[in-house]
């Protein structure tokens, strides 16, 4: 009888373990974008939820100290890739009333396939 159940387990260990890295491999993935992309989608006036439907969540938001809010945004890497290279890697949201007043790409490493 106890032969019978370390299949069973077996089996059911393997499928919730399966179904647990489907689970979190696709909940944190976002769309990747280019500096062409985001300069053809960010316009002065667009509205920070636009932004934040399109990019994600920032990785970081402060306020300034003239009422303008900063928000940060990198690129979603894969993380199995080795080689890097200088190149765009995300970019600076300037916001005023959640509008967006200006913008700036972030020059960083990036990874290459």
């Amino acid at each position: 009888m106890v032969n019978l159940c370390v299949p069973k387990l077996v089996c059911c260990a393997a499928f919730f373990l399966a179904l647990l890295t489907s689970c979190g491999s696709n909940s944190n993935k976002r769309s990747d974008y280019s500096e062409k992309d985001v300069r053809e989608f960010l316009k002065p006036g667009i509205a920070r939820a636009e932004i934040s439907t399109r990019f994600g969540i920032p990785i970081f938001e402060t306020a300034a100290s003239d009422g303008t809010t900063v928000l940060i945004y990198h690129r979603p890497f894969p993380v199995h890739r080795k080689e890097r290279q200088a190149g765009f890697s995300g970019f600076k949201v300037y916001l005023r009333e959640n509008k967006l007043i200006s913008w700036d790409p972030i020059i960083g490493d990036q990874s290459v396939p």
